[in-house]
């Protein structure tokens, strides 16, 4: 590939847009409403052999369309990227002639018009058409693995060991922003695991094992108070908290005798934190790091349980 043939589509694609929308803004901002639609394509979001420029171009535009977004919101301008598949010049000779046929421009039209249309409410979205058919797609992130932060214990070997889990993709997040994507990192340089081998799992277990003992002081309240059954998912790990009588228990594991009312589900560090009061219940349900199933009444009865977990962790400081 040439520099001539890179810069020929940055200025058609890339440039082209930037000096269309640069021409529009004012005027959009002065009436505080507009519409964009930047075209993007899926030779950008999954790559295409021998479009490198092409590619390059199109998947800087959909960054150009999050970026521009988030500086629109105030003014009510709206922008959305769309990657549209259809019979056009270009795909006629790569594509068979039945398929060509079938996927026409005006099966994305209708999709277009409501994107662009001031019912419309999405922005800085970003949405595959085509065929009649439209979805929209998002930024999808593992778990991912916090290591230990002494250069001594922090090595390339103990990443290698760790690799499966960086790319495990079973437990995932949706980041939306850069202050989502950062989280992660600073709550691990703020409180680094000692090592993989004593992992947060360890804490965790540590956590529902003085709880235990607890209940031989203060269960009896609490039965009185929650009366149900409670089974917290943390990861891969299943805890089960009956409260229906008595001083209640606490058993490691589901149990086989007792259907619970509420499942919990909460990451490792989001349990730790709730426990050390670094996030507190209504937070963690605001910004679904406590997740439910089963009956949601019984969410209400959860606060006392926090407020347990806390007067824990106090004592032990």
């Amino acid at each position: 590939m040439t520099q001539q043939s890179w810069d020929d589509v940055y200025r058609s694609s890339l440039l082209g847009t930037f000096i269309v929308t640069q021409a529009v803004w004012p005027i959009m901002r002065q009436q505080k409403y507009g519409r964009i639609l930047n075209c993007v394509s899926g030779a950008g979001l999954y790559g295409n052999f021998g479009q490198v420029n092409y590619a390059a171009m199109k998947m800087g535009l959909v960054g150009f369309t999050v970026a521009l977004n988030r500086e629109g919101v105030k003014y009510n301008i709206a922008v959305n990227a769309v990657s549209p598949v259809a019979g056009t010049r270009l795909t006629q000779p790569v594509w068979p002639d039945d398929v060509y046929a079938k996927l026409t421009p005006e099966l994305t039209s209708p999709i277009i018009v409501y994107l662009s249309h001031s019912s419309c409410k999405d922005n800085g979205e970003l949405f595959e058409l085509g065929g009649g058919w439209v979805g929209a797609l998002r930024l999808q992130r593992t778990h991912g693995v916090g290591f230990p932060t002494d250069p001594k214990q922090f090595t390339p070997e103990l990443v290698a060991e760790q690799w499966c889990d960086v790319v495990d993709f079973s437990r995932v997040t949706h980041p939306t922003s850069t202050q989502d994507s950062f989280e992660p990192m600073m709550r691990n340089v703020t409180a680094p695991p000692k090592s993989l081998t004593t992992s947060r799992s360890s804490e965790c277990a540590e956590v529902f094992d003085r709880l235990r003992a607890t209940l031989q002081e203060k269960g009896s309240s609490l039965s009185k108070q929650i009366s149900g059954v409670f089974e917290w998912h943390i990861n891969k790990e299943v805890w089960t908290i009956s409260l229906l009588h008595g001083k209640g228990s606490l058993l490691e594991g589901r149990n086989p005798r007792l259907a619970p009312d509420l499942q919990i589900h909460m990451d490792e560090q989001d349990f730790l934190d709730l426990a050390a009061g670094r996030l507190r219940l209504q937070q963690a349900l605001i910004r679904k790091k406590l997740r439910l199933q089963g009956n949601l009444k019984m969410a209400m009865k959860l606060q006392p349980f926090a407020d347990l977990l806390l007067q824990q962790h106090q004592a032990r400081l």
